[in-house]
């Protein structure tokens, strides 16, 4: 498994460090590496609206794409779109998967997944390679 990457033509905005922080965050899904989202996010990260019973930080997306990866075993992810300006980034990233497991307490269906996610994130902090907000 590889780390998704940004198209190069996308975002012209993103500066290496943002783009190299929306890889890590989807890499985290792709790689099986829920580790890399250390590396993504920082640490009083607000996901909005947090789901029952994350926590703040990246260590509450960690269960949450550890849960994922669980359901969805061949789970794949790719930056589709990435609409940037200085300190802000909407990112439309294609998720594939077959649902192998349990996934909030839907019990497996076997059935191939494809869905797309639109999450916004800011980053208006100093620090270039970390994500403070998404929503």
């Amino acid at each position: 498994m590889t780390i998704p990457r940004v198209p190069m033509e996308k975002a012209q905005a993103l500066s290496p460090g943002q783009r190299q922080s929306l890889e890590h965050f989807y890499g985290a899904l792709d790689t099986r590496d829920v580790a890399l989202v250390d590396q993504a996010l920082t640490s009083d990260w607000e996901d909005i609206p947090l789901a029952p019973g994350q926590a703040i930080g990246p260590e509450g997306i960690k269960p949450i794409f550890r849960m994922l990866i669980s359901a969805f075993p061949d789970l794949s992810t790719e930056i589709s779109e990435v609409l940037a300006e200085a300190g802000r980034a909407a990112a439309r990233v294609i998720v594939t998967g077959t649902h192998r497991g349990d996934l909030f307490g839907v019990p497996a269906s076997g059935k191939f997944v494809r869905f797309a996610l639109h999450e916004n994130s800011t980053n208006s902090r100093a620090i270039a390679y970390v994500v403070p907000t998404t929503w």
